[in-house]
């Protein structure tokens, strides 16, 4: 049997075959005469071995980008062929109009097509469907409403209604309504009578009256009168949390600084170690930008103790290639060893409803943090987010290394509110490579990877899990209605502690040895 070896020397990379009794003894390159050790046949099976679970993982990872890539560039297409219906469509308004009233110029014509077509969008737009319904806002205590109200993303940034004179209008004392019950606001004066005005003499010794303060007030309703930014969970997994929100308040400059100060990989918090990025929708990108790095790159900032919201606004400026809204940064914050991760963000658009940002934040608490500067704590968001932060982000969870639980989360796919229980390393992997492979175990199912065979069972499904002992580690198997996979090869410890970890958790999966 022979041995394939490659050159350590940098310009050659030659591939040697050498016959197995050569292992662990010098040799020399035929081609560029340089000498080196060749490995045992042990540690050559161990580097293949890794190798092998290194480009699984990349695959893996490469396909679910290409996945990205896929869905960004059919946004895309769907965007450029709805502005091409609404070109053809105001053409032949156009030409409409023109028809009708010869004396109007093209510009003109387009005026009046344009004005019309949103008119008419504004009037039909149809309710986005609310993803998920939330608690009804406080009522007036003045008059309690009809029927209940449910509190979503539509109703908390749509036109709400508007205020009545007396509610808005400073009262003057005195003045009775028509009914005698509520005083109405004194008529304003008309420019004529005050240009009709006398000026008034100060005499030596009479001071004037202060003036009257321009400020606005505070509002006096208990409701909410006019849209303000909020924030709906859409998802919330192991992973991380999605957050949705309406785009038209990427215009608002406080909603764009509500980000918390903290590394949204980590939720560490040191303002030292951070720096800002502007968030990157790129499937409302126009032009050439195919990643996240097109729009941060030039727009970091690091944080300084004098840096202010407003100057790292400033310093980003605007992205040219992004649409409106989608054009105003908003600064999200990684660890500065973080450089080489983006935040996931994308859009959606139901029909003629608003255009729905949506970004993920891998850091649970983060996003919770998030959630409380935009809608408050007193919402029932806040108290569903805050029980599945405490279920999802346990001390199992974030006892692991951070490099481990990123390989964990490329081939675990964990679901909607699942929670991870405990992981085994595969013996067969180097620990270098921990979390290329191994067992992972839940609250529902056994995930399990071995080299390029991945697959998971369900608990509840009469699974049986099948050990054959080896010298000083055992074999692991699942026995399904499917068939038999191999899952993994452990140290009798690990394997210890998967036996009791299923007995502990009641999932009545039978064990056999």
């Amino acid at each position: 049997m022979d041995l394939k070896v490659h050159c350590p020397s940098a310009t050659c990379r030659a591939t040697l075959t050498v016959p197995i009794t050569a292992a662990g003894h010098v040799a020399r390159c035929p081609l560029c005469h340089a000498t080196f050790q060749i490995p045992s046949e042990a540690d050559i099976a161990e580097q293949t071995a890794s190798s092998w679970i290194e480009d699984d993982i990349d695959d893996l990872a490469d396909e679910i980008d290409n996945e990205w890539q896929q869905r960004l560039k059919e946004e895309a297409q769907r965007r450029a062929e709805q502005e091409d219906l609404q070109r053809q469509q105001t053409a032949k308004v156009i030409e409409k109009i023109m028809a009708t009233n010869k004396d109007l110029t093209h510009e003109q014509a387009m005026d009046m097509a344009v004005s019309g077509a949103v008119t008419n969008t504004t009037q039909t737009a149809p309710q986005a469907a609310p993803p998920r319904p939330l608690q009804p806002p406080l009522a007036n205590p003045k008059k309690q409403p009809s029927q209940p109200q449910q509190h979503n993303l539509q109703t908390a940034v749509g036109s709400a209604k508007a205020p009545s004179p007396t509610q808005t209008r400073p009262q003057v004392p005195g003045t009775q309504s028509p009914t005698g019950s509520n005083p109405t606001p004194a008529a304003a004066p008309s420019p004529a009578a005050s240009q009709n005005v006398t000026p008034e003499t100060i005499t030596p010794g009479k001071a004037k009256a202060p003036r009257q303060s321009h400020k606005d007030e505070y509002p006096a309703e208990l409701v909410v009168t006019e849209p303000k930014p909020y924030l709906l969970v859409t998802k919330c997994t192991q992973s991380g949390v999605e957050l949705t929100f309406d785009s038209r308040f990427l215009t608002h400059e406080g909603f764009r600084l509500s980000m918390p100060l903290a590394c949204a990989f980590t939720g560490e918090s040191e303002r030292a170690q951070l720096v800002a990025r502007p968030l990157a929708f790129l499937d409302q990108a126009r032009g050439d930008l195919r990643n996240a790095y097109d729009v941060e790159a030039g727009r970091e900032t690091k944080l300084s103790q004098k840096i202010t919201g407003k100057d790292m606004l400033s310093r980003m400026g605007v992205i040219e290639q992004m649409p409106e809204p989608f054009r105003y940064p908003f600064p999200y914050y990684v660890r500065t060893d973080h450089s080489n991760q983006s935040l996931k963000c994308t859009s959606s658009r139901k029909g003629e409803g608003p255009t729905l940002a949506h970004v993920f934040i891998p850091d649970g608490h983060v996003a919770l943090r998030w959630l409380r500067h935009v809608n408050g704590m007193c919402g029932k968001e806040y108290e569903l987010l805050s029980r599945d932060i405490a279920h999802l982000w346990q001390n199992e969870w974030t006892s692991l290394d951070e490099k481990v639980r990123r390989r964990l989360e490329v081939w675990s796919h964990f679901q909607d509110g699942e929670q991870f229980r405990y992981f085994i390393h595969d013996a067969d992997i180097p620990k270098k490579d921990e979390g290329l492979a191994g067992v992972v175990l839940t609250d529902r199912r056994l995930i399990y990877k071995k080299f390029h065979r991945q697959g998971d069972v369900e608990y509840g499904t009469n699974a049986q899990l099948i050990i054959r002992p080896d010298g000083t580690m055992a074999g692991l198997r699942v026995k399904t209605e499917d068939g038999t996979f191999k899952c993994a090869r452990f140290h009798f410890e690990d394997l210890q502690k998967l036996m009791d970890a299923a007995k502990d958790l009641g999932f009545g999966i039978d064990v056999t040895q």
